[in-house]
């Protein structure tokens, strides 16, 4: 209700510049029906993921990064009650700005002012593909990372123990109203950059502008709140941008050049096989994603980089979650790089390791279709045994992919999965 307030109190009290002549074509927001698959796909990757995800590793860990304790020591409020009131003000910042695209702009101006329901509905299509980006970052960083928000204490009696407190206060990265609310001003931003909806000049400037210091407000007042760290904002921050401006430029509004040097592909599989711990193997289901994206140069040699990440659950509620991102060169399909894997193990207890080692790497490529190896070599500092994993990815079809993977995770456990889904190539 609060929000619905806010915003219409935004809209009335918003100037009325003078509609363009010429109206905007919804011809000029590039959507096909990959943008509307693509978008489903991606609400059903939300619910699935929620399911799987269900709370943040119970440990959790709480750390300042560079730059973090300064804006601890001096920005955060002292007191209970005005950190409460500095969090309600964020709430209705961050509120509006989640309406203001579709309300502000997709129904006032496209559908009412404008009476284009051809440009109202491609630029809702466009909304809720950022949107569920935005959503799948918040959720999977929220719920694997497990970092504990500044003002969490630990459980009496331990120095890191944050299993006896809530879930919430193990969710602090990424900051989900940062994210959010520069995801919104993002698209805000998008609409009235491209598509003129205010006529040009300086009214869509001022809209994109008014926008982004509203999403400022939001994502800076996280810090003095007490609910998250700088860090965590500047992470919210970061993707919400992406979600909400730079993947709408490049899906809907970049020129469509051939680009021969740049290519990849976001894939998401449904994933079964065989997880064992302990000596004891089960069946396990779950999700994985892998994103890569490769820039060619001259003579064969290109840089890549990418990250995977996946989730198995069996049925005695033994979990295993893993977030890897890498970074590599190649040279006429073979390639090496550097791999972060980031991984949570949930037993009895939950155990979480943070490894850095070497990914090697052979494809097979046409436009349509592809095989690649990867090998990825992680060495433990403690004296086990070095963890490997072998994974082939086989694009099927254009739209169509999946993968079998083998890996060796924590003390000789290992898993053995076979994924199917579809990709989004560009």
């Amino acid at each position: 209700m609060r929000a619905a307030l806010l915003t219409l109190a935004v809209a009335a009290l918003a100037p009325r510049p003078a509609l363009a002549s010429t109206q905007t074509s919804s011809a000029s927001i590039d959507i096909t029906a990959v943008d509307v698959g693509a978008t489903i796909g991606l609400a059903a990757a939300l619910g699935a993921l929620a399911g799987l995800f269900r709370s943040p590793p119970p440990n959790g860990w709480k750390h300042s990064l560079p730059g973090d304790q300064p804006f601890l020591d001096h920005a955060t409020a002292t007191d209970r009650a005005t950190r409460d009131t500095i969090s309600d003000v964020s709430d209705y910042l961050q509120d509006g700005l989640i309406l203001s695209p579709f309300v502000v702009d997709v129904g006032a101006t496209a559908l009412l002012a404008r009476g284009d329901l051809g440009l109202a509905g491609s630029m809702l299509m466009m909304d809720l593909e950022a949107v569920a980006v935005a959503g799948l970052f918040t959720l999977i960083t929220k719920q694997t990372v497990g970092r504990v928000r500044p003002i969490a204490d630990p459980c009496p009696g331990t120095g890191d123990d944050y299993s006896c407190r809530s879930s919430s206060s193990r969710r602090s990265f990424a900051s989900g109203h940062s994210t959010a609310a520069f995801a919104s001003a993002g698209l805000v931003c998008a609409h009235h950059d491209f598509l003129d909806l205010w006529g040009g000049g300086a009214a869509d400037d001022a809209a994109c502008a008014t926008a982004l210091g509203l999403a400022m407000g939001s994502a800076i007042l996280r810090v003095p709140s007490g609910r998250h760290y700088v860090s965590d904002v500047l992470g919210g921050a970061i993707a919400g941008l992406f979600a909400g401006y730079v993947m709408p430029y490049l899906l809907h509004f970049a020129p469509r050049e051939p680009r021969p040097g740049v290519d990849g592909a976001l894939a998401l599989h449904g994933v079964a096989g065989a997880l064992t711990t302990r000596g004891d193997t089960a069946f396990a289901g779950g999700l994985d994603a892998a994103l890569e994206h490769q820039h060619a140069f001259d003579a064969g040699f290109a840089v890549a980089l990418g990250a995977n990440a996946a989730a198995l659950v069996d049925p005695d509620g033994t979990s295993f979650r893993r977030i890897a991102p890498w970074l590599g060169a190649r040279v006429a399909g073979v390639g090496a790089g550097v791999v972060l894997d980031y991984r949570t193990r949930l037993i009895d207890a939950p155990e979480t390791e943070l490894l850095v080692g070497a990914r090697l790497t052979a494809a097979w490529r046409r436009p349509e279709h592809g095989v690649q190896l990867a090998v990825t070599w992680l060495p433990l500092v403690d004296g086990d045994s070095d963890d490997f994993t072998a994974r082939v990815d086989v694009a099927l079809l254009r739209y169509a992919s999946g993968f079998v993977e083998v890996a060796t995770t924590f003390d000789d456990d290992h898993t053995a999965t076979l994924g199917l889904g579809g990709r989004l190539p560009w």
